[in-house]
């Protein structure tokens, strides 16, 4: 029996420790911008075991220590599949002297006889000020308390500013460009206590998705480091031309400083004390050319603009009167999608057309709006025929070109079929005008000499039924609460009983155990030890067995105020009888130690929770 179980242990740590081989994938990482002499580290990352590194020369930086090398490993449990994921670190730590823009070459190394490059690496190197940007940093001791607001400029504070950038500044009407809202800190920035956005005046606003955290990178402005942080991104498309101007931004920002103490405090001084400080920072104003369009006569133009592109379909070309035909347009790519009206369809006569439908799959990203805009043009031949449907055009202004671009359909050919004569087909659709249209029987005769016509009550109040059904209604809503009540009570009566039958329970679990320590069946020994120590917590507690965990058994019993000791000791006796369920490797003698050990913890645990 015991080798069996050894067998079973072995299988089961095997399957634990299965590893999920993916994509093998070697990173470089590092800074993009340092200060002459400071040390900064780059690391490369491999999520596989390898063999044969081989890292750059490091030209124009010298190179402190490295290559350190490091290992880290977690495993997973998901919907019961294990898997296990391995990472290998080797880090260098450098610093540079020289000003200027350095590339550092792809690292690589052999993983499954196969060589792996990493990404290759740029780094900026700007003068030292010897005054690093903090961030989030706070001192042994700070003051709670906020000074008044200060406002300042941009030109007056140069270690704290906020900019709204624009990736052009000269654009066509219509055309989308990108306004990315960031702040510059030098200083110990530790939140934001108040934002005002510009109203863009003139431009379309699209957000771009961001992160709600902000979190700072490292950037180089004239030549020194700060710590910058995007606040909001946004597509702008121009509704006029000329000379449009972006209003300034507004940022209230929360700044840690540290300030001395005017006492002889001897710790307050080595130390340092610091407070809070509010500085509202306000950005330049930003104007933006606009340019306006070509002339252009064609009547096609609807007012796209960007990378386009146009397609038609027809849902069928053979149809009998009064049946439905959807021509559908399709608009793509990156561009105003979202504002152009839509192309022009002329239809034949004898074609009544319904109000076209949209359907858009469009987002937002730093390249604009792109996606897909469909049109769905209903339209139905009320008489037969043979009809041609005319080209349909659709013209936009090319931003690559800077020319207009016009594509048309070909004309499509629709044979109409005669009907059935009834001429009472149903149209059902999301579209405007009636659903259905009768042609040739508008009006129906009125019946006449209907008999058997008699007078009802016209007030249901005057109705002994209607007084009867309220009295139901009261009546049940009574039994409702009074059958509730009643379970209420129920359910208490049985929580109190297994809270009193709960060490009756358990000891005979103990009991069943005994047994099976008798016999030397390990493995059924622990198992009932487990089911006695988890069986007590889930009746002392009223928590079902199949609900209860650890995490929540421990911050019920946290809340009861119960030894922080014992309750560790606790489930370490339960880790413990669960492991030797499948390794079972103690001897006779320790297994009675270990039962009398268990009995005590239970007999502990039900004292302690009554």
């Amino acid at each position: 029996m015991i080798i069996k179980l050894k067998h079973i242990a072995f299988i089961f740590f095997a399957t634990l420790f299965s590893v999920a081989i993916g994509q093998v994938k070697f990173t470089a990482s590092g800074p993009g911008v340092v200060e002459a002499g400071e040390t900064f580290q780059v690391s490369y990352v491999v999520n596989a075991a390898g063999r044969n590194p081989h890292f750059p020369s490091f030209k124009g930086f010298t190179v402190l220590s490295g290559p350190n090398s490091s290992s880290s490993s977690s495993i997973q449990f998901i919907n019961g599949n294990v898997s296990k994921s391995v990472t290998y670190s080797f880090s260098f730590y450098l610093s540079a002297q020289n000003k200027g823009t350095f590339s550092i070459d792809p690292a690589s190394i052999v993983v499954n006889g196969k060589r792996i490059i990493s990404n290759p690496l740029k780094i900026q190197v700007v003068s030292g000020s010897g005054n690093q940007a903090q961030t989030g940093q706070t001192g042994t001791q700070s003051n709670s308390n906020t000074q008044q607001t200060e406002t300042v400029s941009n030109a007056k504070n140069q270690n704290l500013f906020v900019r709204i950038l624009t990736n052009k500044k000269t654009v066509y009407q219509g055309e989308q460009l990108v306004a990315t809202i960031k702040v510059y800190t030098r200083l110990s920035l530790v939140g934001f206590d108040d934002m005002k956005f510009p109203s863009y005046a003139g431009f379309w606003s699209d957000e771009i998705k961001t992160p709600d955290q902000v979190s700072l990178h490292r950037e180089a402005v004239n030549g020194k480091i700060y710590n910058v942080g995007i606040l909001k991104k946004t597509i702008l498309t121009p509704q006029k031309y000329g000379k449009l101007t972006i209003d300034p931004f507004e940022l209230t920002c929360v700044v840690q400083q540290r300030v001395r103490s005017n006492t002889n405090d001897f710790f307050g001084d080595f130390f340092g004390r610091y407070q809070r400080k509010k500085v509202k920072v306000i950005s330049p104003k930003v104007t933006i050319n606009v340019k306006p369009l070509p002339h252009s006569n064609d009547t096609s133009f609807r007012g796209a603009v960007g990378d386009l592109k146009f397609s038609t379909t027809i849902d069928n070309t053979e149809v009998t009167e009064n049946e439905p035909i959807t021509l559908k347009v399709q608009i793509s790519g990156n561009g105003n999608l979202r504002l152009f009206d839509t192309p022009e369809v002329n239809l034949p006569p004898d074609f009544e057309a319904y109000d076209p439908k949209e359907t858009t799959n469009i987002k937002n990203a730093e390249s604009g709006t792109h996606g897909t805009r469909t049109i769905d043009y209903l339209f139905i031949p009320r008489h037969a025929g043979n009809f041609t449907l005319p080209p349909v055009k659709f013209t936009w202004f090319d931003l690559k070109t800077k020319k207009y671009k016009t594509v048309s359909s070909k004309p499509i050919q629709i044979t109409v079929k005669k009907g059935d004569g009834t001429n009472n087909q149903i149209i059902t659709s999301t579209y405007s005008k009636e659903d259905v249209k009768y042609l040739g029987k508008d009006i129906h005769f009125i019946k006449q000499n209907v008999k058997n016509l008699r007078k009802k009550n016209d007030f249901k109040i005057t109705q002994s039924q209607f007084y009867l059904w309220y009295l139901i209604s009261l009546l049940l809503f009574i039994a409702i609460i009074i059958w509730r009540r009643k379970q209420i009570k129920e359910n208490a009566n049985l929580a109190k009983t297994k809270n009193k039958k709960a060490l009756k329970i358990a000891k005979k679990r103990l009991r069943n155990a005994e047994q099976y320590l008798k016999t030397e069946d390990n493995a059924k020994f622990y198992e009932e030890l487990a089911k006695a120590l988890w069986l007590l917590l889930a009746d002392k507690l009223n928590i079902p067995l199949a609900e209860l965990t650890k995490e929540k058994a421990q911050q019920r019993l946290t809340g009861l105020k119960l030894d922080d000791t014992f309750v560790k000791d606790y489930f370490d006796l339960i880790e413990t009888t669960e492991y030797q369920r499948f390794a079972p490797d103690s001897q006779s003698s320790s297994l009675k130690d270990f039962y009398q050990k268990a009995m005590n913890f239970i007999v502990q645990m039900n004292t302690k929770l009554k």
